[in-house]
Protein backbone atom coordinates (compact mmCIF):
# COMPACT_ATOMS: atom_id res chain seq x y z
CA UNK A 1 0.00 0.00 0.00
CA UNK A 2 1.34 3.48 -1.16
CA UNK A 3 2.52 5.62 1.58
CA UNK A 4 2.11 9.06 2.81
CA UNK A 5 5.21 10.83 2.51
CA UNK A 6 5.11 14.73 1.86
CA UNK A 7 8.81 14.61 0.95
CA UNK A 8 8.85 12.35 -2.50
CA UNK A 9 4.56 12.21 -2.19
CA UNK A 10 3.16 12.05 -5.98
CA UNK A 11 -0.38 13.51 -6.46
CA UNK A 12 -1.69 11.45 -9.46
CA UNK A 13 -5.20 13.51 -10.37
CA UNK A 14 -7.85 11.60 -12.10
CA UNK A 15 -11.09 13.42 -13.39
CA UNK A 16 -13.93 11.29 -14.44
CA UNK A 17 -17.34 11.60 -16.70
CA UNK A 18 -19.13 8.22 -17.21
CA UNK A 19 -15.78 6.34 -17.41
CA UNK A 20 -17.51 3.36 -15.31
CA UNK A 21 -15.91 0.96 -18.16
CA UNK A 22 -12.37 1.70 -17.96
CA UNK A 23 -11.34 3.63 -14.51
CA UNK A 24 -10.39 0.94 -13.13
CA UNK A 25 -8.00 -0.46 -15.45
CA UNK A 26 -6.57 3.16 -14.98
CA UNK A 27 -6.88 2.67 -11.01
CA UNK A 28 -4.98 -0.89 -11.52
CA UNK A 29 -2.01 0.70 -13.83
CA UNK A 30 -1.45 3.34 -11.28
CA UNK A 31 -1.39 0.51 -8.57
CA UNK A 32 1.14 -1.69 -11.27
CA UNK A 33 3.43 1.20 -10.71
CA UNK A 34 4.62 0.18 -7.55
CA UNK A 35 5.59 3.88 -5.94
CA UNK A 36 5.20 3.85 -2.66
CA UNK A 37 4.44 7.44 -1.99
CA UNK A 38 1.07 7.89 -3.59
CA UNK A 39 -1.82 10.36 -2.89
CA UNK A 40 -4.39 9.18 -5.78
CA UNK A 41 -7.28 12.13 -6.16
CA UNK A 42 -10.46 11.16 -8.42
CA UNK A 43 -13.24 13.50 -9.20
CA UNK A 44 -16.23 13.12 -10.89
CA UNK A 45 -17.93 15.70 -13.45
CA UNK A 46 -21.01 14.27 -12.61
CA UNK A 47 -21.01 10.61 -13.98
CA UNK A 48 -24.74 9.11 -15.25
CA UNK A 49 -23.37 5.34 -15.59
CA UNK A 50 -21.63 3.39 -12.45
CA UNK A 51 -18.43 5.80 -12.81
CA UNK A 52 -19.26 6.33 -8.92
CA UNK A 53 -19.91 3.10 -7.80
CA UNK A 54 -16.52 1.64 -9.55
CA UNK A 55 -14.75 4.37 -7.90
CA UNK A 56 -16.35 4.05 -4.40
CA UNK A 57 -15.32 0.44 -3.86
CA UNK A 58 -11.38 1.30 -4.84
CA UNK A 59 -11.62 3.87 -2.39
CA UNK A 60 -13.10 2.03 0.22
CA UNK A 61 -9.78 -0.66 -0.15
CA UNK A 62 -7.60 1.91 -0.68
CA UNK A 63 -6.79 4.77 2.02
CA UNK A 64 -4.68 6.82 -0.09
CA UNK A 65 -7.77 7.31 -2.91
CA UNK A 66 -9.50 10.44 -2.36
CA UNK A 67 -12.61 10.98 -3.99
CA UNK A 68 -14.50 14.17 -4.46
CA UNK A 69 -17.50 15.55 -6.78
CA UNK A 70 -18.80 19.02 -7.81
CA UNK A 71 -21.30 20.71 -5.45
CA UNK A 72 -24.67 18.88 -6.63
CA UNK A 73 -23.45 16.17 -8.47
CA UNK A 74 -23.20 18.46 -11.59
CA UNK A 75 -20.93 18.82 -14.72
CA UNK A 76 -18.74 21.51 -14.94
CA UNK A 77 -15.93 20.37 -17.54
CA UNK A 78 -12.54 19.08 -17.69
CA UNK A 79 -10.87 22.19 -16.46
CA UNK A 80 -12.59 22.59 -13.11
CA UNK A 81 -12.75 19.01 -12.48
CA UNK A 82 -9.27 19.04 -12.50
CA UNK A 83 -8.56 22.29 -10.75
CA UNK A 84 -10.47 20.70 -7.82
CA UNK A 85 -8.41 18.07 -7.45
CA UNK A 86 -5.27 20.25 -7.64
CA UNK A 87 -6.96 22.37 -4.34
CA UNK A 88 -7.04 19.02 -2.56
CA UNK A 89 -3.23 18.05 -3.51
CA UNK A 90 -0.95 17.58 -0.72
CA UNK A 91 2.06 15.86 -2.65
CA UNK A 92 5.46 17.97 -3.91
CA UNK A 93 4.73 16.66 -7.65
CA UNK A 94 1.38 16.51 -9.43
CA UNK A 95 0.83 13.56 -12.34
CA UNK A 96 -2.72 13.59 -14.55
CA UNK A 97 -4.32 10.54 -15.96
CA UNK A 98 -7.33 10.23 -17.87
CA UNK A 99 -9.86 8.00 -17.02
CA UNK A 100 -9.62 5.52 -19.73
CA UNK A 101 -5.88 6.23 -20.23
CA UNK A 102 -3.05 3.66 -18.12
CA UNK A 103 0.02 4.23 -16.82
CA UNK A 104 3.02 1.75 -17.29
CA UNK A 105 4.97 0.26 -14.51
CA UNK A 106 7.70 2.42 -15.26
CA UNK A 107 5.74 5.94 -15.01
CA UNK A 108 7.99 7.31 -11.97
CA UNK A 109 11.22 5.47 -12.11
CA UNK A 110 12.65 8.30 -13.39
CA UNK A 111 11.26 11.36 -13.32
CA UNK A 112 10.98 11.73 -9.50
CA UNK A 113 14.52 10.46 -8.43
CA UNK A 114 15.49 13.14 -11.22
CA UNK A 115 13.25 15.74 -9.62
CA UNK A 116 14.42 15.03 -6.11
CA UNK A 117 17.76 15.43 -7.08
CA UNK A 118 17.61 19.04 -8.57
CA UNK A 119 15.26 21.48 -7.24
CA UNK A 120 15.26 23.52 -10.26
CA UNK A 121 13.65 21.33 -12.69
CA UNK A 122 9.46 22.28 -12.59
CA UNK A 123 8.25 19.86 -15.38
CA UNK A 124 9.91 16.42 -16.82
CA UNK A 125 8.12 15.59 -19.96
CA UNK A 126 8.51 11.31 -21.05
CA UNK A 127 6.92 9.56 -24.29
CA UNK A 128 3.78 8.06 -23.93
CA UNK A 129 2.34 5.05 -25.94
CA UNK A 130 -0.61 5.96 -28.45
CA UNK A 131 -3.24 2.77 -28.03
CA UNK A 132 -6.01 3.48 -31.40
CA UNK A 133 -9.18 1.57 -29.87
CA UNK A 134 -11.82 0.82 -32.94
CA UNK A 135 -14.75 -1.50 -31.41
CA UNK A 136 -13.44 -3.68 -29.49
CA UNK A 137 -9.85 -4.10 -30.99
CA UNK A 138 -7.21 -2.06 -29.93
CA UNK A 139 -3.90 -1.57 -32.04
CA UNK A 140 -0.83 -0.35 -30.19
CA UNK A 141 0.48 2.27 -32.91
CA UNK A 142 3.77 2.65 -30.36
CA UNK A 143 4.09 5.87 -31.35
CA UNK A 144 3.74 9.36 -29.38
CA UNK A 145 6.77 10.83 -28.78
CA UNK A 146 6.62 15.06 -29.46
CA UNK A 147 9.65 16.30 -31.12
CA UNK A 148 10.39 18.37 -27.66
CA UNK A 149 11.25 14.76 -26.63
CA UNK A 150 13.60 13.41 -28.93
CA UNK A 151 15.74 15.95 -28.33
CA UNK A 152 16.31 18.20 -25.18
CA UNK A 153 16.63 22.13 -25.88
CA UNK A 154 15.64 24.83 -23.96
CA UNK A 155 12.95 26.30 -21.53
CA UNK A 156 12.70 29.32 -24.63
CA UNK A 157 13.21 26.51 -28.09
CA UNK A 158 10.17 24.27 -25.92
CA UNK A 159 7.86 27.50 -25.85
CA UNK A 160 8.50 28.16 -29.26
CA UNK A 161 7.79 25.01 -30.74
CA UNK A 162 4.16 25.24 -28.96
CA UNK A 163 3.77 28.34 -30.30
CA UNK A 164 4.83 26.58 -34.10
CA UNK A 165 2.49 24.08 -33.39
CA UNK A 166 4.76 21.22 -32.22
CA UNK A 167 6.65 20.51 -28.81
CA UNK A 168 3.33 19.96 -26.94
CA UNK A 169 3.76 17.20 -24.55
CA UNK A 170 1.03 14.60 -23.42
CA UNK A 171 -0.74 15.32 -19.80
CA UNK A 172 -0.51 11.78 -19.32
CA UNK A 173 3.35 11.63 -19.29
CA UNK A 174 4.53 15.15 -17.43
CA UNK A 175 5.16 15.46 -13.91
CA UNK A 176 4.66 19.19 -12.26
CA UNK A 177 6.83 19.98 -9.35
CA UNK A 178 3.05 21.27 -7.59
CA UNK A 179 4.42 24.82 -6.34
CA UNK A 180 5.55 25.53 -10.57
CA UNK A 181 1.78 23.94 -11.39
CA UNK A 182 0.26 26.56 -8.66
CA UNK A 183 1.78 29.53 -10.09
CA UNK A 184 0.10 29.13 -13.61
CA UNK A 185 -2.80 29.83 -12.02
CA UNK A 186 -4.09 26.45 -13.25
CA UNK A 187 -6.64 25.19 -16.45
CA UNK A 188 -8.64 28.11 -18.16
CA UNK A 189 -12.06 27.61 -18.64
CA UNK A 190 -11.87 25.74 -21.71
CA UNK A 191 -12.67 22.78 -23.28
CA UNK A 192 -10.70 22.04 -26.26
CA UNK A 193 -7.41 24.13 -25.67
CA UNK A 194 -7.34 23.90 -21.82
CA UNK A 195 -3.76 22.33 -22.12
CA UNK A 196 -1.81 24.52 -24.32
CA UNK A 197 -1.72 27.94 -21.85
CA UNK A 198 -0.43 25.13 -19.41
CA UNK A 199 2.32 24.12 -21.16
CA UNK A 200 3.16 27.51 -22.08
CA UNK A 201 3.38 29.35 -18.87
CA UNK A 202 5.43 26.18 -17.70
CA UNK A 203 7.39 26.69 -20.47
CA UNK A 204 8.15 30.25 -19.22
CA UNK A 205 8.88 29.49 -15.86
CA UNK A 206 11.40 27.26 -16.91
CA UNK A 207 13.42 24.39 -15.68
CA UNK A 208 11.57 21.78 -18.12
CA UNK A 209 13.38 18.53 -18.38
CA UNK A 210 13.04 15.10 -20.30
CA UNK A 211 13.42 11.76 -18.55
CA UNK A 212 12.82 8.68 -19.69
CA UNK A 213 13.58 7.58 -23.17
CA UNK A 214 10.96 4.74 -23.47
CA UNK A 215 6.79 5.50 -23.06
CA UNK A 216 5.70 5.83 -19.33
CA UNK A 217 2.36 5.72 -20.12
CA UNK A 218 -0.50 4.79 -22.77
CA UNK A 219 -2.76 7.30 -24.48
CA UNK A 220 -6.01 5.31 -25.73
CA UNK A 221 -7.57 7.46 -28.58
CA UNK A 222 -11.15 6.07 -29.37
CA UNK A 223 -13.00 6.38 -33.15
CA UNK A 224 -15.43 8.28 -31.43
CA UNK A 225 -13.20 10.95 -29.40
CA UNK A 226 -13.29 14.59 -30.40
CA UNK A 227 -9.37 13.84 -31.93
CA UNK A 228 -10.52 11.24 -33.69
CA UNK A 229 -13.56 13.04 -35.20
CA UNK A 230 -12.10 16.63 -35.99
CA UNK A 231 -15.41 17.69 -35.04
CA UNK A 232 -15.93 20.84 -33.28
CA UNK A 233 -13.63 22.63 -35.17
CA UNK A 234 -15.03 26.32 -35.07
CA UNK A 235 -15.23 25.74 -30.93
CA UNK A 236 -11.51 24.58 -31.00
CA UNK A 237 -10.28 27.36 -33.06
CA UNK A 238 -12.07 30.22 -31.58
CA UNK A 239 -10.95 28.69 -28.06
CA UNK A 240 -7.19 29.03 -29.16
CA UNK A 241 -7.31 32.72 -29.94
CA UNK A 242 -9.13 32.38 -26.12
CA UNK A 243 -5.84 30.49 -25.02
CA UNK A 244 -3.09 32.67 -26.44
CA UNK A 245 -4.75 35.47 -24.49
CA UNK A 246 -5.24 33.35 -21.27
CA UNK A 247 -1.56 33.18 -21.37
CA UNK A 248 -0.65 36.93 -22.76
CA UNK A 249 -2.45 38.08 -19.33
CA UNK A 250 -0.62 36.21 -17.21
CA UNK A 251 2.48 37.32 -18.35
CA UNK A 252 1.69 40.51 -18.09
CA UNK A 253 0.57 39.75 -14.42
CA UNK A 254 3.97 38.53 -13.81
CA UNK A 255 5.92 41.11 -15.54
CA UNK A 256 6.96 38.85 -18.30
CA UNK A 257 8.68 40.59 -21.47
CA UNK A 258 10.78 39.89 -24.34
CA UNK A 259 10.23 37.34 -27.02
CA UNK A 260 8.42 35.07 -25.69
CA UNK A 261 5.47 37.63 -24.73
CA UNK A 262 5.82 39.75 -28.40
CA UNK A 263 5.64 35.89 -30.02
CA UNK A 264 2.41 35.06 -28.03
CA UNK A 265 0.85 38.78 -28.83
CA UNK A 266 1.51 38.50 -32.37
CA UNK A 267 0.10 35.29 -32.79
CA UNK A 268 -2.57 35.91 -30.90
CA UNK A 269 -3.94 38.84 -33.02
CA UNK A 270 -3.34 36.89 -35.96
CA UNK A 271 -5.58 34.03 -34.85
CA UNK A 272 -7.87 36.38 -33.81
CA UNK A 273 -8.28 38.03 -37.65
CA UNK A 274 -8.23 34.58 -38.68
CA UNK A 275 -10.18 32.63 -36.47
CA UNK A 276 -12.75 35.03 -35.35
CA UNK A 277 -14.84 35.24 -38.22
CA UNK A 278 -17.29 32.58 -37.64
CA UNK A 279 -17.38 32.29 -34.05
CA UNK A 280 -20.77 33.89 -33.83
CA UNK A 281 -21.94 30.78 -35.03
CA UNK A 282 -21.41 28.87 -32.11
CA UNK A 283 -23.33 27.73 -29.45
CA UNK A 284 -24.67 29.29 -26.42
CA UNK A 285 -21.89 28.99 -23.93
CA UNK A 286 -19.36 30.90 -26.40
CA UNK A 287 -21.85 33.83 -26.60
CA UNK A 288 -20.14 35.85 -23.48
CA UNK A 289 -16.60 34.85 -24.60
CA UNK A 290 -17.35 36.39 -28.21
CA UNK A 291 -18.78 39.61 -26.57
CA UNK A 292 -15.72 40.48 -25.00
CA UNK A 293 -13.20 39.11 -27.11
CA UNK A 294 -12.71 42.45 -29.01
CA UNK A 295 -12.45 44.27 -25.78
CA UNK A 296 -9.87 41.52 -24.17
CA UNK A 297 -7.27 41.42 -27.14
CA UNK A 298 -7.42 45.19 -26.76
CA UNK A 299 -7.18 45.72 -23.12
CA UNK A 300 -4.01 43.81 -23.57
CA UNK A 301 -2.87 45.03 -27.17
CA UNK A 302 -4.11 48.56 -27.06
CA UNK A 303 -2.50 49.08 -30.70
CA UNK A 304 -4.80 46.31 -32.53
CA UNK A 305 -7.07 49.08 -32.11
CA UNK A 306 -5.22 50.76 -35.32
CA UNK A 307 -5.32 48.12 -37.63
CA UNK A 308 -8.30 48.00 -39.62
CA UNK A 309 -8.23 44.28 -40.12
CA UNK A 310 -8.71 43.73 -36.04
CA UNK A 311 -11.83 45.80 -36.28
CA UNK A 312 -13.43 43.87 -40.01
CA UNK A 313 -12.86 40.38 -37.99
CA UNK A 314 -14.52 41.77 -35.04
CA UNK A 315 -18.03 43.10 -37.02
CA UNK A 316 -17.89 40.09 -38.87
CA UNK A 317 -17.61 37.94 -35.89
CA UNK A 318 -20.52 40.07 -34.07
CA UNK A 319 -22.71 39.85 -37.16
CA UNK A 320 -22.68 36.29 -37.53
CA UNK A 321 -20.46 35.84 -40.77
CA UNK A 322 -18.95 32.56 -41.31
CA UNK A 323 -15.92 31.73 -43.50
CA UNK A 324 -16.45 28.26 -44.77
CA UNK A 325 -12.90 27.91 -45.81
CA UNK A 326 -11.42 28.24 -41.48
CA UNK A 327 -14.29 25.22 -40.69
Amino acid sequence: MPKQSPASLVTVIIPSYNTGSTIGRTIDSILATGYPYLQLIIVDDGSKDDSLEVIQRYAAQNEWIEFYTHPGGRNKGIAATRNLAISHARGEYVAFVDADDTFLPNRFNVCIPKMEADPSINVIYEPYRLVHVSGSRSEDMKAGQTESIINECSDEELFMRVLRGSGMPHTTSVTIRRTALLDTELFPPLKYCLEKPLWLKLYCRGGVRPGAAEPVACYYLHDNSTCARHEDTRAFRFEDVMAYLNVYRWMNQRNIRGKMQEAVRSLMLGKYMHYTSYARSLRGRFFSDIVCAPFSVLRVYPSAGLNPKFWWATARMLMGATNKAHV
